[in-house]
């Protein structure tokens, strides 16, 4: 899952209007009706009806009356009840305030120093400096404790939304799973990883780059057999068209924090963790300070973190959601990621 603390050791959401997909071949698929994408995803289904955008609007169908000669058609009686949400549009409601059962007493306990916090804070850009290289070192393994095989790594800014202009050349991992990556002063963008039978993945580092650095916390990649066995298990399958999100959070001490309610704006199906494993339900965080969302639409994100029991935002962050990958990603305060002075 997203990285952890870095020690240093020198000073789209879719906005389009309901419509039939009735007949019609979905994104992505070939003449042949297979579909293109990551190996290992299921594809989304085309079902006969009317699909739901992601915030629980419907559109409203304008009848059209074919004219020929001066006459039309009569219009067919109906009404203007709106159908009810189906549960692909419940689990995309892209706030996620609903914990299990509704009740406040369901969710994780608030932890952490939250003394940061202030009334207007802002999170000021970093500026770069290619000329003060640094090196960031960490440590890649799979959700169950393994080196992956074949592992590639390059380095992205953050605009680069695909990465087509790597900052660094394709690197490799040693047999402990550590890769050392060469960057530069200020650099706030992500790792891309791709490996033999992993989800690929997009980890943005959690701060910027002020000094060389070494990562704590592995960074996890996920096998896709074992995500479509956690997605089964809770009754949920994962879309190749759509994008998985990994969050953790964490609190004024750099600790990781327990009750923040996590949502976005692009939606997706909420999840969080209970006894170290993902369970679907709301997205609020564990003792681990990890939550996340499937399946949700590729493109520009907003992401942010609540305190659950008050509302209070903890920290907010703009990522590229790549359909068929994972993006991982902190949610810090911001006074924590301003430049040294």
């Amino acid at each position: 899952m997203p990285a952890g603390p870095v020690v240093a050791h020198a000073p789209r959401p879719a906005r389009t209007a309901a419509r039939r997909s009735c007949g019609r071949r979905a994104r992505g698929a070939t003449s042949d009706g297979k579909r293109s994408g990551s190996p290992g995803l299921a594809p989304p289904s085309v079902p006969c009806r009317l699909a739901p955008v992601p915030r629980g609007y419907w559109s409203v169908g304008l009848a059209v009356c074919a004219c020929s000669h001066f006459a039309c058609t009569e219009f067919e009686d109906g009404d203007d009840t709106l159908l009810p949400p189906d549960t692909d549009a419940q689990q995309l409601d892209p706030l996620f305030l609903n914990p299990p059962g509704g009740a406040a007493s369901s969710l994780p306990p608030v932890t952490g120093d939250w003394g940061c916090l202030v009334e207007g804070t802002v999170n000021e850009a970093p500026f770069s400096d290619d000329s003060r290289r640094f090196v960031y070192t960490v440590r890649i393994e799979t959700l169950l404790g393994d080196v992956p095989t074949n592992t590639v790594v390059r380095a992205c800014t953050t605009a680069d939304l695909e990465c087509a202009q790597p900052v660094t050349a394709d690197l490799s991992i040693d047999a402990r799973g550590v890769v050392e990556v060469p960057l530069f002063w200020g650099f706030d963008g992500y790792l891309e990883i791709q490996a033999d039978g992993v989800i690929p993945s997009a980890y943005y580092i959690r701060q910027p780059l002020y000094a060389d650095s070494i990562q704590e916390i592995p960074m996890q990649v996920a096998p896709l057999e074992a995500l479509a066995a956690y997605a089964a298990a809770n009754g949920a399958t994962l879309r190749e068209d759509r994008a998985l999100l990994a969050v953790e959070v964490f609190d004024c001490s750099w600790a990781l924090a327990s009750g923040i309610q996590v949502g976005n704006d692009a939606g997706g199906v909420p999840f969080s963790f209970a006894n170290g494993l993902p369970t679907i339900g709301a997205a609020v965080t564990d003792g681990r300070g990890l939550a996340g969302a499937l399946n949700v639409p590729p493109g520009l994100v907003r992401a942010w973190g609540d305190i659950a029991t008050t509302g209070e935002r903890v920290g907010a962050r703009t990522i590229n959601a790549r359909a068929g990958w994972l993006s991982g990603f902190s949610l810090v305060p911001a006074p924590l990621l301003r430049a040294p002075e």
